[in-house]
């Protein structure tokens, strides 16, 4: 896949719908439609790009704007690749030969980059050069049909701060959200219980609100919840559910410019929901009464 030419992009199409809380609810003023962009035939074709014969998955984008991703080309056993040079070309880094299922860099911190398999969480402080493997296995990941489905990294105070999410495979049984802390690098439980965790994501300003919210399901219903500092999950923001419609296989989770945890609670979420039929969500948070 190094140095390999682009040819072309897909797009996501969809509807956005507002999501009700549980208390108290919110209507919507209007409703959020999405607008369809021409897949251009050639990739350099007005600046869209995209590596051919790869099945690429987690992109992301660090602080100084290298791209990241998995991948699986034909050819090398490599995983995890990097560009410079907004996707024109790439080059494998770190090594990596794993089935990649979260990926995630730092928010002002080019450097900082970590990624995870099902069981286990690798973290590279030297953008991609170099992987460690942090303690293994959070939360009983790789046993017991419980396996890492998401992850987020951020820092704060100088310290590197990493969420994960996990699921249970076996019916009535649940995940839960862990996080780790540079330092001590080993894994806390945060207390979210009675749901598999398909999304985690720290807030884009988490150094200074402390705010990390989670995508999960108790299997019957979609539950968003968000934790804020030392305080409980949906102590300080209400739990938001979606009746009757279960997280299938992932979720994600965006955050606007403006966002502010408490002042501007505004969001995005949106999953897969298999036969259901999952959507995106504008989430409009509302304090605990």
């Amino acid at each position: 896949m190094a140095k390999t030419r682009i040819t072309g992009l897909l797009l996501l199409l969809g509807l956005v719908s507002l999501l009700t809380f549980i208390s108290p609810v919110t209507a919507s003023p209007e409703p959020v439609t999405w607008a369809p962009v021409s897949i251009p035939a050639e990739g350099t074709t007005g600046g869209w790009v995209l590596a051919s014969g790869s099945d690429i998955k987690h992109l992301t984008i660090s602080a100084d704007g290298t791209l990241y991703c998995h991948a699986t080309p034909s050819g090398t056993g490599h995983t995890l690749f990097r560009s410079g040079d907004g996707g024109h070309s790439w080059e494998y880094i770190g090594g990596v030969t794993d089935s990649v299922i979260a990926l995630a860099t730092a928010p002002g911190d080019a450097g900082t980059i970590c990624y995870a398999t099902t069981s286990r969480v690798y973290l590279s402080t030297d953008r991609g050069e170099n992987f460690s493997l942090l303690q293994p296995n959070p939360g009983g990941a790789g046993s017991n049909g419980i396996e890492i489905t998401s992850l987020d990294v951020t820092t704060r105070d100088g310290n590197i701060i990493i969420a994960i999410g996990t699921r249970d495979t076996d019916a009535a049984e649940y995940g839960g959200v862990f996080s780790i802390l540079s330092g001590t690098w080993s894994w806390q439980d945060t207390g979210l219980t009675g749901k598999d965790i398909y999304a985690v994501a720290f807030s884009p300003e988490y150094a200074v609100d402390g705010h990390i919210m989670a995508v999960g399901t108790d299997e019957t219903d979609t539950i968003i919840s968000t934790r804020i500092g030392a305080g409980g999950w949906g102590q300080t923001i209400s739990d938001a559910q979606i009746a009757s419609v279960a997280v299938d296989t992932s979720a994600v989770i965006a955050f606007p410019d403006d966002y502010h945890a408490i002042e501007n609670h505004v969001l995005f979420i949106g999953f897969d929901a298999g036969a259901e039929n999952g959507d995106v969500y504008k989430i409009v948070g509302q304090p605990v009464p």
